[in-house]
């Protein structure tokens, strides 16, 4: 599920479009390529999103990492990984974006992470995560509209350094080369090549000057994208899908790879961060994608 209600969560707490700076994110992404442009094993993180909070290690390994997100909770959630430089912690963010229309703070970075699966289910997104204090917070709203963060769903980890022995106690996963690449932009989601059907890895790349996300539905048969935006807009009834995941806001120049079991059948592709000029949801610009797969 998309932060769209970041957006209107901005003037009162907490800030959802964190921005990576140029010079920062070409330096993360050329890292990034470089260790992802083969299978490579990943350290796997495993996050547990529950009504409202997440269970997860207080200190977590730097490097390639598969985070997987478990929605034990009857809503939906998403991990947000947000870099905070400078020696600050998630109090001070906090501070730093209560007042209303706050501008987020330069020292806050967007790094991504997998959006949101079905209450039940898992989703799964590889990042690459420098040493270094993050925040982890979902912007999910309940059917209250508030934001999940705002009923306590943020957690302050800590990344570090670790030896090659510790490394070899770490748990791995094995991260196949990409099946296809997804390439965000201002406003628009392009393949590389059509997505077939089975356990896939997805490159999601973002060239746009703005952050992006990728929120990923399998319709439910007769439904379409335009479904999934009435629906999200008011989560009455049933969705009209299946939530995948996908991945939550990445900066210009970078890129997170997801995991996920693709069927045959419809799937919606869409972008719900909140606009750098307007505040608007990138979906009302056109971030909309309806795909058949095979």
């Amino acid at each position: 599920m998309p932060p769209r209600r970041a957006a209107r969560f901005v003037p009162a707490a907490a800030g959802a479009a964190l921005v990576l700076g140029v010079a920062a994110t070409a330096v993360l992404a050329a890292r990034y390529e470089a260790n992802a442009a083969a299978a490579v094993p990943a350290r796997v993180l495993d996050v547990t999103a529950r009504d409202y909070a997440f269970d997860v290690a207080d200190t977590v390994p730097a490097g390639r990492t598969l985070v997987r997100l478990h929605n034990a909770g009857p809503e939906l959630h998403h991990v947000i990984l947000l870099r905070i430089d400078g020696g600050r912690h998630l109090g001070d963010l906090f501070e730093a974006v209560k007042a209303p229309n706050a501008k987020p703070p330069a020292w806050v970075h967007d790094v991504g992470g997998p959006n949101a699966p079905a209450p039940g289910a898992v989703s799964q997104g590889a990042v690459t995560l420098e040493p270094g204090t993050y925040a982890m917070v979902c912007f999910i709203p309940s059917k209250d509209g508030t934001p999940h963060v705002m009923k306590g769903m943020a957690k302050e980890i800590t990344v570090v350094a670790t030896s090659r022995a510790s490394a070899s106690r770490a748990a791995f996963a094995e991260l196949n080369a990409p099946d296809a690449t997804i390439t965000l932009d201002d406003y628009s989601f392009t393949f590389d090549k059509p997505l077939a059907a089975g356990h896939r890895t997805i490159r999601v790349r973002n060239v746009a000057t703005q952050a992006h996300e990728l929120f990923v539905m399998r319709l439910a048969p007769g439904k379409t994208v335009k479904d999934v935006m009435a629906w999200i807009a008011t989560q009455d009834g049933p969705p009209p899908g299946t939530p995948m995941g996908g991945t939550t806001g990445i900066p210009q120049n970078g890129s997170n790879d997801i995991v996920v079991d693709v069927t045959a059948g419809e799937y919606a592709l869409l972008c719900f961060y909140p606009d750098a000029k307007d505040g608007q949801e990138h979906v009302k610009h056109g971030m909309f994608k309806q795909i058949s797969v095979k």
